[in-house]
């Protein structure tokens, strides 16, 4: 007979890793939503690489009590937290998430390398992590879908809208929404910089990253209407 203390692991066992998962990648893609613009700013770059190090552990203290305070508001999992501890905890998940990903895009940026110094890469990778761990805090409360909606009936008969229509609405959305994003990067100094530091294989990296960040937002993060765009 399985008692209190059981219950977390048979959870785990009974889809809870997928949950999870799920709960990560929710966050990580509301994290790119919400930072992706300060990943091509090079003030922050600057910043980061010659800030001493208590002020990046600062940095990074910060990031966790927003993280924390945010959390416990929003809720970052499926199910709400209730408790000061679990939302600490989660908090503590979404900063790691940040820092993750964040790693990855820099390095990918090419202002990362391996002959780059320590105090310097970790202090780019804190400061490019604050907004992101943000943004993955929120992503359930603005982005993600709610439970009740979460069913098998397709979305055109629940609208009444044409298969057609709903290509063009999804068209249209995907436009204003790329627009929305690239215009606080495109009339940027940093991409042509980027983009004549970086050599062909890092350019496809990047383009890589980008069709998984892509895809994650879209059709694997559980954000409003996932059902209905795939």
């Amino acid at each position: 007979m399985p008692t209190a203390d059981h219950l977390p692991r048979l959870s785990a066992a009974n889809g809870g890793w997928r949950r999870e998962v799920s709960d990560l990648v929710r966050g990580a893609s509301g994290g790119f939503l919400f930072g992706v613009p300060l990943f091509y700013t090079m003030e922050v770059w600057w910043y980061g690489s010659w800030v001493h190090p208590r002020w990046i552990l600062g940095a990074l203290a910060v990031s966790l009590i927003i993280a924390t305070v945010l959390t416990r508001t929003s809720g970052f999992r499926d199910s709400q937290e209730t408790s000061w501890r679990d939302a600490a905890i989660d908090a503590a998940d979404i900063v790691a998430v940040g820092l993750v990903c964040s790693l990855t895009v820099l390095l990918c940026l090419r202002e990362i390398r391996l002959d780059s110094s320590l105090t310097e890469s970790v202090g780019k990778i804190v400061f490019e992590a604050i907004p992101f761990a943000i943004g993955a805090a929120l992503a359930r409360q603005f982005l993600s879908v709610g439970e009740d909606n979460d069913d098998d009936t397709p979305t055109e008969i629940i609208t009444g809208d044409p298969p057609i229509s709903r290509s063009l609405a999804d068209a249209g959305a995907a436009g204003v929404g790329a627009l929305v994003l690239s215009l606080s990067i495109a009339p940027t100094d940093e991409i042509p910089m980027l983009a004549g530091a970086l050599s062909p294989p890092w350019l496809l990296a990047l383009v890589a990253l980008s069709l998984v960040i892509s895809y994650a937002i879209v059709f694997a993060a559980n954000f409003s209407d996932q059902r209905g765009r795939r």
